[in-house]
């Protein structure tokens, strides 16, 4: 699998990209509510998402007005 393919985001990251605080990621990844992006928990507490999780995320919560 290439680098391309795998890019890892921190919650600060994500929060970004979606115009939201850390806190609300960090939250909705506790509860399992509202906001649900899988994650992968690396050693040492460091938790990551996938960038093409992320974006599946984005396309799945996409509203058309047609």
């Amino acid at each position: 699998m290439s680098s391309d393919m795998l890019r890892l985001l921190t919650t600060k990251q994500v929060a970004e990209m979606l115009n939201l605080n850390p806190k609300t990621i960090s939250n909705a990844r506790y509860t399992g509510i509202g906001i649900v992006i899988p994650f992968l928990k690396l050693g040492g507490g460091v938790i990551r998402y996938k960038e093409a999780d992320v974006m599946l995320f984005l396309e799945a919560s996409e509203v058309s007005n047609g």
